[in-house]
């Protein structure tokens, strides 16, 4: 069975070729960011949960829009965006982890662009409903720790929600209750999904056998996300 990837924000960069490799070319970078800052959709890096330990810093000069199909941006998406959403295009931007450049956490904002409000409007409830079934889908599919060789367990659990948006926690452990070890999904994640007009941010956090479950600034992230796309 074919895996579904997740979103690794360096690794979304620096594997230029692949992105080159699919249905869409690269396209140049968004202009930056204005003096107001909430003139942007983008966040600032101490916007981002978990600032406070990893001094998130953002990398404007990396951004890329493509049109191309990817697999890796949503833990709990069934398929690629393009087909499964209906995106026009898909933006990225990755955050640095500048306290811990060894650490194994990724970030990146990603931005969903869609033809109308109608048809983001349309995306945002896939994704919703990809995550309330994602626990029962991925337990399904019976994923095996790579280390261990012990069955995989998936949590998925809502931290936030708004008018406009919603956050939720991804965990994958093995049967003694560690992060588990698996080809092509996170131990543990943090997503956070705004929708206004026709985007849709999101801001994805991926670990990789780190503890990154404190979502205690799930629902500021939530209203700061808001606040970038109402006003840019």
């Amino acid at each position: 069975m074919r895996k579904l990837l997740v979103s690794r924000a360096a690794k979304l960069v620096t594997a230029g070729a692949l992105a080159i490799g699919l249905a869409g070319a690269l396209a140049p970078a968004a202009q930056a960011a204005t003096a107001d800052a909430t003139a942007s959709p983008w966040l600032s890096g101490s916007e981002v949960p978990l600032a406070a330990g990893h001094h998130w810093k953002a990398q404007p000069e990396k951004r890329y829009t493509t049109t191309g199909e990817f697999q890796w941006l949503l833990t709990c998406g069934v398929g690629g965006p393009a087909k499964e959403l209906g995106t026009k295009s898909i933006s990225v931007m990755p955050f640095t982890d500048s306290a811990n450049s060894h650490d194994p956490v990724d970030a990146a904002q990603i931005l969903f662009n869609f033809k109308d409000s109608a048809a983001a409007k349309k995306a945002m409830a896939t994704i919703k409903r990809d995550y309330a079934g994602c626990v029962k889908r991925r337990n399904a599919q019976h994923w095996g720790d790579e280390t261990t060789g012990q069955p995989v367990h998936f949590a998925v659990g809502r931290t936030a929600i708004t008018e406009d948006g919603t956050a939720y926690r991804f965990a994958a452990r093995n049967s003694s209750g560690k992060p588990a070890v698996i080809d092509d999904l996170p131990s543990e994640a943090q997503e956070l999904f705004v929708q206004n007009g026709p985007t849709i941010s999101m801001i994805s956090i991926n670990a990789s056998r780190v503890n990154i479950s404190d979502t205690t600034e799930a629902a500021k992230t939530l209203a700061a996300m808001s606040e970038h796309l109402i006003n840019s």
